[in-house]
């Protein structure tokens, strides 16, 4: 495998655990939507220990994940083709949290798969 594959793949790993990660942040803030206040809300949010655990885990993987990335590739090839990173929160948010997507949304993703395709191949 040559490094700019490696590093690509780094990428992407890092674009996955941060996608996970918002997911588990966004289920976390659920919890506390009925709260009476924003600082019940915020303390109904901290209460969910296993999921802020997960996303707080997610970031630290993705973390690695990027600094690896960077071993690998130039950051003006690899900031840009993190944008998979949206890719993976549009992806994760409608198969985990059930949220609908409507048809503007997925061109927007078609068209950030079509740029980072060009980044990643130039």
């Amino acid at each position: 495998m040559n490094e700019r594959l490696a590093g690509l793949l780094f990428v992407l790993g890092a674009a996955l655990a941060e996608g996970f990660s918002h997911v588990a942040f966004k289920q976390a803030a659920d919890h506390g939507q009925h709260a009476d206040g924003p600082l019940r809300a915020i303390a109904a949010a901290m209460r969910q220990y296993k999921t802020l655990s997960w996303g707080i885990g997610c970031f630290v993987v993705q973390a690695v994940c990027w600094t690896l990335a960077l071993k690998f590739l130039d950051v003006s090839l690899a900031y840009p083709a993190s944008s998979v990173e949206f890719i993976a929160v549009v992806l994760l948010a409608r198969l985990m949290l059930k949220e609908k997507v409507g048809g503007l949304r997925w061109a927007g993703v078609a068209l950030i798969v079509a740029g980072t395709a060009l980044v990643a191949l130039s």
